[in-house]
């Protein structure tokens, strides 16, 4: 479960929250570090920084021992669950809905309201899209390897596990990520990574058991979604199940 801060800060800066998130970033990163960092947190750490919001029900921005994401599911499922158990948001036949505005875009979530507590969530993430499909790649170490590149409030890189005979079990955790940020890297030297609508730029790398998942399911991430840091194994809208490694996002909004 993420860190989700709701209030005792400083004033931040902003009317949006990209402002805010530079606000955070310039004058209180230090509040990142005490809450991300040991003792109080670990390396994998996640954290949210709850604000008021002047198109949404809030805005919110995310954290981690590194610096800062410009999307996170599992934070997203924690959210919804937190704010439709405080009352926030519109009930309509049991489920309550709340939008979110987060560094990617607006979010819409809903949760289902059983006797006050959220039972189950989901969420709408901005529109997604496949970038890149079917490309090939010299990874030093590995060899060629074969990769997708698509969007979802960030970008991924998608490889088939099976390609890589690479077991999609936690004892593989380390080969995993040495992979994914050899993958990451080979794909980020050569390719241009960008938004064609936003001045955004990012790869992160993933992979996937079964290419088959459709990239609209990547991001319906539910909260039965169980992580082991920053690598976590998800349940998705179609039973299937995926690896993923996120390493890190810019914008150049920044």
């Amino acid at each position: 479960m993420p860190r989700i801060v709701t209030g005792g800060l400083p004033p931040i800066e902003g009317r949006t929250v990209l402002e805010k998130r530079r606000f955070f970033r310039d004058n209180l990163d230090h509040i990142r570090t005490a809450l991300m960092w040991e003792p109080r947190g670990h390396a994998d750490m996640y954290g949210a920084v709850v604000t008021p919001s002047q198109e949404a029900d809030f805005d919110v921005f995310f954290l981690h021992n590194e610096g800062y994401s410009t999307m996170c599911g599992h934070a997203v499922i924690a959210l919804t669950k937190l704010a439709a158990e405080m009352g926030l948001g519109r009930e309509h036949e049991g489920w309550r809905e709340v939008t979110i505005d987060v560094p990617a875009g607006r979010i819409t979530a809903r949760a289902e309201m059983r006797d006050g507590l959220a039972v189950r969530s989901f969420f709408r993430n901005v529109p997604s899209f496949v970038l890149l499909r079917d490309q090939e790649i010299e990874v030093a170490g590995v060899g060629r390897v074969r990769f997708d590149v698509a969007y979802g409030g960030a970008f991924y890189a998608f490889v088939d596990a099976t390609q890589l005979e690479l077991p999609l079990t936690p004892d593989q955790v380390q080969r995993h990520i040495d992979l994914g940020r050899r993958i990451k890297r080979a794909v980020a030297s050569s390719h241009r990574i960008e938004h064609p609508f936003e001045e955004a730029k990012l790869v992160e790398c993933c992979t996937q058991r079964a290419r088959e998942l459709g990239i609209k399911e990547l991001f319906a991430v539910t909260s039965r979604t169980t992580f082991f840091g920053r690598l976590g194994f998800a349940t998705f809208r179609r039973e299937k199940t995926a690896m993923f490694l996120e390493l890190g996002r810019r914008t150049s909004a920044e």
